[in-house]
């Protein structure tokens, strides 16, 4: 029980920390579909969450600091997420 309470929370903080820069990048008029995102954490709807992100992938284009978050916490440890192509596209182009 202890466990699912931290994961829980693990969402409910994602989703607070999604809900100030979606506000911050684009000068406090906030994203529709980052809030969709954040009603699913919310609710505990992780899958729905998930699904969310990967159906608007290309709409993070130029909010990295949403886009690495989401990345790190809600497809963290995982080798698919929405942005692997570009990620390693973006890395080869650099020469890394």
């Amino acid at each position: 029980m202890e466990q699912a309470l931290r994961i829980e929370q693990k969402w409910l903080t994602l989703a607070d920390e999604l809900d100030k820069l979606q506000v911050s990048e684009v000068n406090g008029k906030g994203l529709p579909f980052v809030r969709y995102i954040i009603k699913h954490l919310r609710a505990g709807d992780i899958q729905s969450a998930r699904n969310s992100v990967w159906t608007e992938s290309d709409k993070f284009r130029n909010l990295p600091t949403i886009k690495s978050l989401l990345t790190e916490v809600l497809f963290e440890g995982e080798e698919k997420y929405p942005w692997k192509i570009s990620d390693e596209f973006e890395k080869k182009k650099k020469g890394l």
